[in-house]
């Protein structure tokens, strides 16, 4: 069985990862990227140290205490770990954004997307976002709403 996972940040960053399973258990991560070195360094280093454990500890389904510890070594608030992240959470079939509307800011119609990219490009506030997005500088009312998606994408992997 294979799954296969797109996850980006505005185009830049982008991995195309094809996890290959015998049953639960990983036989082979494939990636397709582009971006940063930094995403890229995280992505093999992620790589290795799965494809290093014996097979019967490489269950990321439900993940073993090795494969617990290797996720939560990409517990950093910096855009490669966030990616890094949604990529498990998605692979899981666990990732799901906190706001499901398709705009977050009514007031000023700041898509739900666009508030969500500025959240994994750096703006850890709801200060920040509204700084970057204009979300949040009229009414106000969805400022709760930035913050649930804030909390949600810096949280680290259970």
């Amino acid at each position: 069985m294979t799954k296969t996972i797109n996850v980006e940040l505005f185009g830049r960053d982008n991995v195309i990862a094809t996890f290959t399973f015998s049953e639960s258990t990983l036989t082979d991560i494939k990636f397709e990227t582009t971006g940063c070195q930094k995403f890229l360094n995280q992505l093999d280093t992620l790589r290795g140290m799965l494809l290093k454990l014996p097979e019967s500890e490489r269950n990321v389904l439900q993940p073993t205490p090795k494969v617990a510890e290797i996720f939560s070594s990409f517990s950093q608030q910096d855009h490669s770990a966030i990616l890094i992240r949604e990529l498990v959470l998605r692979l899981r079939d666990q990732f799901q954004l906190p706001y499901k509307e398709a705009e977050l800011c009514h007031c000023r119609a700041v898509p739900t997307q666009v508030v969500d990219r500025a959240i994994v490009a750096g703006a850890h506030t709801v200060q920040a976002v509204a700084r970057v997005t204009s979300a949040g500088t009229s009414c106000g009312t969805c400022k709760l709403d930035t913050e649930l998606l804030i909390e949600y994408r810096l949280r680290p992997l259970a």
